[in-house]
């Protein structure tokens, strides 16, 4: 029953908070150019873990305490600047809980949680397309607002570090199925190990719906300061967060498998669920997630993607189906008795002066013969 309550908690606290800020979150997704002109992606993800990943050799061990849980609501706003240029901002909100019931490495309390708003970020997207293929170049910052400080006991919630990531989306719409892949590089201060994160993955879609599949993760392709002097850091983590790798870990290295289906709940809204799990990696934890999500478009122009040529073609039509409903107004608009009158015949010998039969010197005379007087 306690575990229940512990848990409802680390679902109900997040949410209040999110629901009183009002604020935008962040969340990791293939990038979408579907005409919409704001957009907002929302997350909620539940992620538990008993075991690391080795920083040496990759294998499994388990971890000082019980587990280690976290609980965080993450996403993203964006606004469409042009059909393929969005910028956007985004923020997350982290519970974390560890048990620890080693009394070496825990001097206070057994079981220990917190949540902390804990980074904030803003980000720009910019689609080249060509045929079938699309390539979005990423660009975001990650502000943190939560540091690691070692001298408390307070459970690390993040990095705790501020972020820089360069990347490149490459996806390839063929109709149904849409492979893509990602690869990046992300800078981290404070001296922490610069990583290159990387996706390889497809799209399934079913009419309005969608399944995906994918296998990413990151890899360190520049040394963490602490790679000499790692005990300083496994201190840390073994006294707050029950020995857990899941942050604040020195040069890790990741690879997992994430699952998603997204099904529509009406043309604006779209539902989200998923899970991820840990393959391998080093100086990482070894554990699985589970999520739902939103994401909702104002003003979409479709649900997917689609084509410049073909996009042309529906504007051609949208703007051909508008003039004719605004014709179809202004008809209503007549009375039916003026829209049933004959219209008048224009007599043979009528003058009707025509653009190619002005004369100057005919228009005079005939104007003076209105000026002349009456007798």
């Amino acid at each position: 029953m306690a575990r229940l309550q512990s848990l409802m908690l680390r679902v109900v606290c997040p949410l209040l908070v999110l629901g009183l800020t009002a604020s935008p979150v962040y969340a990791e997704f293939v990038p979408r150019f579907d005409g919409r002109t704001f957009g907002l992606d929302v997350t909620g993800e539940y992620f538990t873990t008993d075991e690391n990943l080795d920083g040496t050799d990759g294998s499994r061990e388990s971890i000082v305490g019980d587990s280690f849980d976290t609980f965080s609501v993450k996403g993203n706003v964006d606004y469409s600047i042009k059909r393929n240029w969005i910028v956007g901002a985004g923020a997350e909100i982290v519970n974390a809980s560890s048990s620890n019931e080693n009394t070496f490495f825990n001097n206070l309390d057994s079981d220990r949680q917190a949540t902390e708003f804990n980074n904030a970020s803003v980000f720009t997207s910019f689609q080249l397309q060509s045929g079938t293929l699309r390539l979005v170049p990423t660009l975001r910052g990650t502000f943190t607002l939560q540091e690691v400080n070692k001298n408390t006991n307070d459970v690390v919630t993040g990095e705790g570090t501020n972020q820089a990531e360069l990347g490149m989306w490459g996806i390839i719409s063929t109709g149904s199925l849409e492979p893509y892949v990602y690869g990046g590089y992300r800078y981290q201060e404070d001296g922490r190990a610069h990583l290159m994160p990387w996706k390889v993955g497809s799209q399934l879609n079913l009419g309005q719906f969608f399944f995906r599949g994918e296998v990413g993760g990151h890899f360190t392709v520049k040394d963490d300061k602490y790679n000499s002097r790692r005990l300083e850091r496994t201190n840390v983590t073994n006294r707050v967060n029950a020995g857990s790798f899941k942050y604040y870990s020195v040069n890790s290295n990741l690879i997992e498998l994430r699952v998603e289906a997204g099904l529509p709940a009406s043309k604006e809204l779209e539902l989200i669920v998923g899970g991820t799990h840990t393959l391998a990696g080093e100086s990482v934890a070894y554990g699985f997630s589970v999520y739902g999500g939103l994401r909702y478009s104002q003003n979409p122009k479709d649900m997917r993607d689609v084509p410049d040529d073909e996009l042309a073609e529906r504007i051609a039509d949208d703007n051909a189906a508008s003039a004719t409903a605004d014709r179809e107004e202004r008809r209503e608009k007549i009375s039916p008795a003026k829209r049933a009158a004959p219209k008048r015949r224009v007599k043979k010998d009528e003058f009707t002066p025509q653009l190619e039969d002005y004369d100057p010197a005919m228009f005079e005379k005939e104007m003076k013969k209105k000026k002349k007087p009456k007798q």
